[in-house]
């Protein structure tokens, strides 16, 4: 008889989790990589003063696929040819090698629970065979392929444990960092991968774990030491991880400019280069749209609206599945807002929440689309005004926790002036010192309807 012996993961990019073209694990209207957590700060309008000097827009907008909950696309890790044990001791004929060949075909089938229960029956009938710390190092794999990572990570440690000279060594290492890492116990992960590195330099996993330990870094929000990692990867050509790395050099790039506060940052522009380099040497990637959303939040945060427009656009109109849909759209909307373009931006940011009510964008769609309406009315189109009131009115009526609910009062206030309803302004003043009574925007709300009423 053939022996068969059980063979080794090479990684292979695949879907994990999270962001990409149709659902990251995630639905449409950005929901991020399961692992993904970090959440965008819209700098800009810390700034952002409204065409009238006022600065008073607080609410943040958050990234609603940070949830990348793993990246849009993930990588997973598929077998080579090489085998596990040579050892001369295993008889083909042998009961333990008859159960461990049977078990093994169910886990080559794909039947990972019931190989799990036929793998973990073969290590309690025969402990002493040359295959037990194969079959035990699968048991954990199987955890792992079901899904079950808090009791995969509990058995490659145990594997780990007793096992400390098997060739399955960093296997086992490498996927309970893995399992850590699903687990969203990025700490954990981190030093697990680091520690990989250090004992296992010349592991057929040592790109993998490179790779995974600058996403823990990333999701840990240590974009310097991330980054370090990514291009690591990068520089191995053959590595299957490189364009996933690409994308997330370009993310740590991105995170540094914003962190910094700074438009004319260079990050933005390094950031750039690697997501133009994911667009051309991994064609068809899966990490393409993100690569293309974040291509156009480079743009956005450093104030080049007009080139930001035609990035989100391009991302809608070639990835119309893709997570973040939603985001592209509202931000485009915004971009058409920064540049005073108002009819424009309120017809987007009203389809885009016409299209996706449950967004996390959703409130700040309508509140812009309202203040888009307002500076409309402002400039002469006095009907504006209405359509201004009844954006407000919705926002505060669906989202009564928004961070735009005192804004929407304000200007809803603002906009009843517009149209000399004193009676609407004074109604509308008195529910937000109900609704929000520490609002900064009391005192200007107050002083505007004595000056004109």
């Amino acid at each position: 008889m053939t022996l068969r012996f059980w063979i080794r993961p090479l990684a292979l990019p695949a879907l994990l989790l999270a962001p990409g073209c149709s659902d990251d694990g995630g639905t449409t209207g950005g929901t991020v990589n399961a692992v993904d957590t970090n959440q965008l700060g819209d700098l800009a309008d810390a700034a952002d003063a409204s065409p009238e000097g006022d600065s008073a827009d607080v609410g943040p907008d958050e990234d609603s696929a940070s949830t990348d909950a793993t990246d849009t696309n993930a990588a997973t890790d598929a077998d080579t040819s090489q085998p596990s044990d040579t050892s001369p001791e295993i008889d083909a004929s042998a009961e333990d090698e008859l159960a461990f060949q049977a078990a093994l075909a169910l886990y080559d089938a794909g039947s990972f629970a019931d190989a799990k229960t036929a793998l973990a029956a073969f290590v309690a009938s025969f402990p002493d065979s040359p295959r037990a710390d194969n079959a035990a190092y699968l048991v954990a794999r199987c955890d792992f392929e079901l899904a079950d990572f808090a009791s995969a990570k509990a058995a490659f440690s145990a594997f780990i444990d007793a096992h400390p000279s098997s060739p399955f060594l960093d296997d086992a290492t490498y996927y309970r960092g893995r399992s850590e890492f699903e687990l969203a116990d990025f700490t954990t992960a981190e030093q697990t991968f680091s520690a990989f590195l250090v004992a296992f330099p010349d592991s057929l996993y040592v790109d993998n774990a490179t790779y995974f330990s600058g996403r823990a870094r990333f999701e840990l929000g240590t974009y310097t030491t991330a980054l370090t990692r990514f291009e690591s990867v990068i520089a191995i050509a053959d590595s299957t991880y490189r364009d996933a790395a690409l994308l997330y050099a370009g993310r740590s790039q991105y995170e540094l400019g914003l962190a910094s506060g700074n438009p004319g940052s260079s990050r933005y522009g390094q950031a750039d280069t690697r997501f133009e380099q994911l667009f051309s040497e991994y064609p068809g990637s899966v990490y393409e749209d993100n690569g293309r959303y974040y291509h156009g939040l480079t743009r956005y945060q450093a104030g080049q609206f007009t080139v930001a427009i035609t990035r989100f656009a391009y991302l809608r109109t070639t990835f119309p599945q893709s997570i973040y849909l939603d985001n592209a759209w509202y931000y485009e909307g915004r971009s058409h807002y920064k540049l005073s373009n108002f009819a424009q931006a309120a017809s987007t940011l009203e389809a885009m929440e016409q299209a996706y009510p449950q967004s996390s964008y959703a409130d700040d769609a309508i509140y812009y689309a309202g203040r888009s309406h307002y500076e409309l009315g402002r400039a002469g189109s006095t009907s504006h005004y209405g359509t201004a009131v009844a954006r407000f009115e919705r926002l505060i009526a669906t989202y009564p926790t928004s961070v735009y609910l005192d804004n929407a009062f304000y200007y809803m206030i603002r906009a009843d002036l517009g149209l000399g309803d004193c009676n609407a302004a004074q109604f509308h003043f008195d529910a937000m010192q109900l609704a929000v009574p520490a609002s900064s925007y009391t005192p200007k709300a107050g002083q505007a309807i004595n000056g004109q009423c």
